[in-house]
Order: C-alpha cells, then sequence, then structure tokens
C-alpha cells in the first residue's frame, strides 16, 4: 500500500484575507450594532425631552398656578356665578319674562385648563408606561379634590337654602307684580359670606342701611336684601345664628382640606423628580430600536 499524500496547506496570505475579510466582518457588525444603539438611544433621549416639556412640566406648573390657590385656601373653593339664567320657559305669554336670572353657586375646577393644554397621547404614553405611579397619585388627587369640592358646594347650597326659608324674603329677583316695593334677598350670595367668614377668608361686613322707605343690607359687592327694618335685622341675626350652627362642620371640611394640602406638597416633588431624571424607564409602542 503506497503511503498517503501530505496534507496540503494553505499558503500564508489565505490566513491573513480571512483574518481580514473577518476583521471587516466584525468591524461592519459593531458599527451597525453601535449605530442601532445610537438612534434608539437619540430616540429615548428624544422621547423623554417631549414628555418633559409637553406633558410633566405643563402639568406640575398647571397645578402650581390653577390648584394650590384653590388647595390652600387662599381662593374660594365655592363662588357665585352672576346674573345667570336659571330658567327659560319657552311658553311663557306675552306678558312674562322667559328668561329667569339669578345667582348660581360654582365650585372653580381648573382641571380642563391643567390638563387641556397637555398632549393627549404623551399623557396617556407617560401614565402607562413611563411614569404610571407620580400619574396615578395626580389622578388620585384629583378625585379627592373632586369630592371635597362637591362637598363644599353642598353644603354652601344648603346654607342658601336655610338663610331663603329662614329670611322670610323672595329670592332675587323677585317676580313683577305690579309696580310698588318688592323685598328680596339674595340668599346665595350671603351663604358665600358665611363659607368665607368660617374658612376664614376675606368677607367684609355686612351692613344695615336705610335706603329710604326701605331697608338693606349691604355686603359681597352688592345689595344682598333689601325690606323692612326688622326684616334686616332678622337676616342679620339669622346669618350670625347659621354661621356658629355651622361651625362643625366647617372645622370638618377644613381638616379634609389639610390632608389634601399635605397630599399636595408631597406630589409636586415627585413630578420635580420625574421632570430631572435623565433616564425613560420602560419601552413604549412610540419608540422602537428602528
Amino acid at each position: 500500500m503506497s503511503p498517503a499524500p501530505p496534507p496540503v496547506k494553505d499558503p500564508p496570505w489565505v490566513y491573513v484575507l480571512l483574518g481580514w475579510v473577518g476583521g471587516i466582518v466584525a468591524t461592519v457588525i459593531g458599527s451597525w450594532i453601535s449605530s442601532k444603539i445610537k438612534i434608539y438611544q437619540d430616540e429615548r433621549k428624544s422621547h423623554r425631552d417631549e414628555l418633559q416639556q409637553r406633558v410633566l412640566i405643563p402639568l406640575h406648573d398647571g397645578l402650581e398656578q390653577h390648584f394650590r390657590p384653590l388647595v390652600f385656601n387662599l381662593r374660594p373653593v365655592v363662588t357665585v356665578a352672576m346674573g345667570a339664567t336659571t330658567h327659560f320657559d319657552a311658553k311663557a305669554k306675552a306678558t312674562d319674562e322667559q328668561i329667569e336670572r339669578g345667582d348660581v353657586l360654582l365650585s372653580p375646577f381648573p382641571a380642563s385648563t391643567v390638563f387641556g393644554s397637555l398632549d393627549t397621547v404623551l399623557l396617556e404614553d407617560a401614565r402607562k408606561n413611563h411614569f404610571p405611579k407620580q400619574l396615578a397619585e395626580v389622578d388620585r388627587f384629583m378625585e379627592r379634590w373632586i369630592a371635597h369640592a362637591s362637598e363644599c358646594h353642598a353644603w354652601v347650597s344648603k346654607i342658601s337654602q336655610e338663610i331663603l326659608a329662614g329670611s322670610g324674603l323672595p329670592p332675587f329677583p323677585p317676580k313683577y307684580e305690579g309696580p310698588g316695593f318688592r323685598p328680596y334677598v339674595i340668599h346665595r350670595r350671603l351663604a358665600v359670606f358665611i363659607y368665607k367668614r368660617l374658612f376664614q377668608q376675606q368677607a367684609p361686613a355686612l351692613r344695615v342701611e336705610q335706603m329710604d322707605p326701605h331697608w338693606t343690607v349691604n355686603g359681597e359687592g352688592c345689595t344682598a336684601a333689601l325690606g323692612s327694618k326688622e326684616q334686616m335685622d332678622g337676616l342679620v341675626a339669622l346669618i350670625d345664628k347659621l354661621r356658629v350652627s355651622e361651625e362643625a362642620t366647617a372645622g370638618r371640611l377644613l381638616a379634609k382640606a389639610s390632608e389634601l394640602q399635605k397630599e399636595f406638597q408631597e406630589l409636586l416633588p415627585k413630578l420635580e423628580y420625574a421632570i430631572a431624571a435623565r433616564r425613560l424607564h420602560n419601552r413604549c409602542d412610540l419608540v422602537t430600536f428602528s
């Protein structure tokens, strides 16, 4: 048997060529990966900046500007809308007015002002993916604030009905029943006066004054009631009585307001931390590796 031929060895240049090609391939793959990572990182940074500028910062500033004065009792939670339409009668007679106007109690809730300025798509993305804890706390605060403002509104509304019933005076504007003297009481504004006094907000004193031949109670920026001297004195006495009897309810509502103040003070730094964050956690459908 003849001996096996010796193995054929590749010339040295083949190994050099293979090493050179392998180096090129590795460089190309590494460059491609680095490029993809950079694109991804740039997209993440751009997305983080968008969330900051179009969601987190305007949300934080809106809460500061519009909610802080309400939460910290710097502005009233219950106000009066003057001259609002309270009734429309499509079948009114020719000698009757179709529209009745009067005061309406309102609870300012500037959520539409705050959230209306936010990008809705980015807000939902932040809520679901990137800042769920912070925005969940914002939502919980809003729910608690709505409940508090609604309770204050209902309380002041109850006081206004007690003023109307206890005074024996018709509400303003009184119905037209021919020329002559027509007494009235603007009971909702006087209820807001009691609320302000009990919530330690500015509420200048009411004044009983003669407007010959009648008497008036002036306050809350208007002539709040008109009638005889006895009716005006009785109205002021009723207001003082309600101011005392409603102290317990006011104290309970103020305690809830204090809790909301603490919650508000804890909420804003969390939003500030999210704004200052350098990294964007979790992926979403708005940012990909491509």
